[in-house]
């Protein structure tokens, strides 16, 4: 059976055809005017598109502060019908927000005033609410604005989408990942990662102080950067090697930024993405220069 659900791209070019709709626009590239389908009929298809979708498509009006249309999906979403739901309803239900897209970064406040600013900066926000029920529930927004003849935002269709899962999903991982760096960090041997350029992602401080550097001075440097001319051709070479998914022991020699050498023992193990791809390598580094000058004397 077809899948006939819609991508969030194609979500937003539905809401700017929608728009385009209601601001009286001609559509002739996707409804011909002799196809006998009138415009609302068109707006009804496009309504119908998103809600296919799992979305709620929407129509905010900031004259009167009401909406002239929002999908029976509403009342999955936050307890209310499309009848009792208002934007003072919404308002009441909204514990915090996270700006997304060209705004990202901003407070609620400072993404509304520049994308109402401007007409080339489009909605996006993610909202967590409580709804009617009690529940938390995590609500994407994205949104398209209706302007007047002088440009002034007069309202707004937009799509809602629960995204909970998604952010909770982003969570637990952040969570790990604080987890696992922490440990990574508590750790006295070194632990450096690379992506598949061979540019340094993480190195932890015990790493860092190996070599002589702040952690700030290693990320984003190059695996070459720390070795000398002998070493990149070892290194290549055994870089190769985790692309084909081998892990390995070996011994290789680092230069701290003093110039000195440092004499270690490498763990590595190659990192892939989701398609089984090769993203980088991970290695546990022993510092063994004590033991190596014990030895040589």
């Amino acid at each position: 059976m077809k899948d006939d659900k819609k991508t969030k791209p194609q979500l937003i070019q539905e809401l700017e055809r929608m728009r385009r709709l209601i601001s009286n626009l001609t559509m002739t590239e996707e409804f011909p005017a002799n196809s006998g389908i009138s415009e609302a009929c068109q707006a009804c298809f496009y309504q119908a598109a998103i809600e296919a979708a799992n979305a709620v498509p929407y129509h905010l009006n900031y004259l009167t502060d009401e909406y002239q249309y929002v999908g029976d999906g509403i009342n999955l979403l936050t307890g209310y019908s499309p009848e009792e739901f208002t934007a003072k309803v919404w308002d009441s239900l909204v514990v915090e927000t996270a700006a997304l897209g060209e705004t990202r970064g901003l407070s609620y406040a400072e993404a509304k005033g520049k994308a109402l600013k401007s007409s080339d900066v489009s909605w996006r926000m993610d909202y967590h609410i409580v709804d009617r029920n009690g529940k938390d529930k995590w609500i994407a927004n994205a949104a398209v604005f209706i302007r007047d003849e002088t440009g002034n935002p007069v309202g707004a269709i937009g799509i809602l989408e629960d995204v909970t899962d998604r952010i909770r999903g982003d969570q637990r991982l952040r969570l790990s990942e604080e987890k696992y760096r922490n440990l990574f960090e508590s750790l006295t041997e070194g632990v450096w990662a690379i992506d598949q350029e061979g540019c340094t992602t993480f190195v932890n401080v015990s790493m860092a102080n190996m070599l002589g550097y702040s952690v700030e001075e290693m990320e984003g440097e190059s695996l070459f950067a720390f070795m000398d001319e002998r070493g990149v051709e070892i290194s290549k070479k055994n870089i190769e090697r985790g692309k084909q998914g081998v892990k390995e022991r070996h011994d290789f020699e680092l230069i701290r930024k003093d110039g000195k050498r440092v004499f270690t023992s490498m763990q590595t193990s190659p990192i892939t993405d989701d398609e089984g791809n090769y993203a980088g390598a991970v290695a546990g580094v022993q510092d063994l220069t004590e033991r190596r000058l014990l030895e040589e004397r």
